[in-house]
């Protein structure tokens, strides 16, 4: 055992601990107390918390920030989780306290996307919301809807509900199973938005659902290729919401929206309402047109409907051919690869209820 009698024979630090056998001591900082972020900051008249870039590396490497909040008019004790943060975010917009006369861009306060798990409204959430100052509340029947990255610098991490439908309606739980409030219930202030992002099959069925429950004035819109006839039936549910048609005429696989082109369908009674989503679209870099349901669905009789019948005769020709596919294969031109890659594309399972959808919403044309 030995001992330092004078701290002038030498000057030592813990860092130089051996252990018994041998080995440096390492110096494990202590992780029950993560530094705090620094420079909170609140900014008036826009609600946007900032803070400075954590330096704690529990945070960094592997940790997260989280945010909580409360008003002065809530019960003692309530207070509004912000969820968790990634590191590389250092602001946050609080929607809720935005004055609903005073939200910028007329941007509704809540967006909830039904059918978020994939697809297209995975694809709408991650690459066109994702950084917009509005509620975000990501809805699906699968378990996977909570499986979204978390380190997407989101502008506010979005709120992941599970539903199930009891009696016709919706019930909502978080990741652990347990019962959430309806994110239909009006917000604080502002209007709220919803999105189905389900197949064209599931629109009236969720619809019937759902649509008793927003209050008047909030918005609908859906994304099926085909506008005039869900769009009516949507209409017919409720008179007094907004209700406007989307078609983005790409699939969930475009690495962004830039350079993509998307349709909207406004709604007569309510002309402006798609407006923040057209805008949303168009400083990403997307071709926005808007035209009604009717001239969209001739255009896309031809476009879309026509082009599916051709890769499907294609294909139907080719497999029925004498030689075969694979002799064919060998002897194959640009073109014809071309038409077997994308033949291929359509007559894929995952997309047997769109190309239905297509083939109806057309009159089968």
């Amino acid at each position: 055992d030995v001992q330092e009698t004078s701290s002038s024979i030498y000057s030592w630090s813990i860092g130089e601990e051996l252990s018994p056998g041998g080995y440096q001591q390492a110096v494990v900082p202590d992780m029950r107390t993560p530094a705090p972020p620094t420079n909170l900051t609140l900014t008036n008249g826009i609600p946007i918390l900032s803070w400075g870039v954590p330096v704690d590396s529990f945070v960094l490497n592997g940790g997260h920030i989280e945010g909580r909040y409360r008003k002065i008019e809530s019960p003692p004790g309530i207070w509004i989780s912000l969820g968790n943060i990634a590191p590389s975010v250092t602001s946050i917009f609080l929607a809720d306290l935005v004055a609903g006369n005073n939200r910028p861009d007329g941007l509704p306060a809540r967006l909830v996307i039904f059918g978020a798990a994939q697809g297209m409204g995975r694809w709408l959430a991650e690459q066109v919301f994702a950084n917009v100052a509005m509620q975000l509340v990501l809805v699906d029947v699968s378990h996977h809807v909570f499986e979204h990255p978390v380190d997407r610098p989101w502008r506010r991490p979005p709120l992941r509900l599970k539903v199930a439908y009891e009696d016709g309606r919706p019930v909502f739980t978080d990741v652990d199973g347990t019962t959430a409030p309806s994110p239909l219930d009006p917000p604080p202030a502002g209007r709220l938005a919803l999105c189905l992002a389900v197949p064209a099959d599931a629109v009236d069925t969720i619809a019937s659902a759902v649509l008793p429950l927003p209050a008047p004035g909030s918005i609908v819109f859906d994304v099926t290729s085909s506008k005039n006839q869900p769009l009516a039936a949507l209409r017919a549910r409720r008179d007094d919401l907004a209700v406007f048609g989307t078609h983005p005429l790409f699939g969930p696989r475009v690495p962004g929206p830039a350079g993509q082109t998307v349709v909207v369908c406004p709604d007569p009674a309510d002309p402006e309402a798609h407006r923040w989503l057209s805008d949303l679209f168009a400083t990403a870099g997307t071709a926005v047109h808007e035209v009604s349901a009717e001239e969209h669905d001739q255009a896309m009789s031809w476009v879309q409907a026509l082009t599916h019948q051709v890769l499907i005769v294609f294909a139907g020709l080719v497999s029925r051919s004498e030689p075969g596919m694979e002799e064919l294969w060998r002897f194959r031109t640009p073109v014809f690869e071309a038409l077997a890659g994308l033949a291929g594309r359509v007559l894929t399972p995952s997309q047997d209820s769109t190309i239905a959808a297509i083939q109806a919403g057309v009159n089968g044309s």
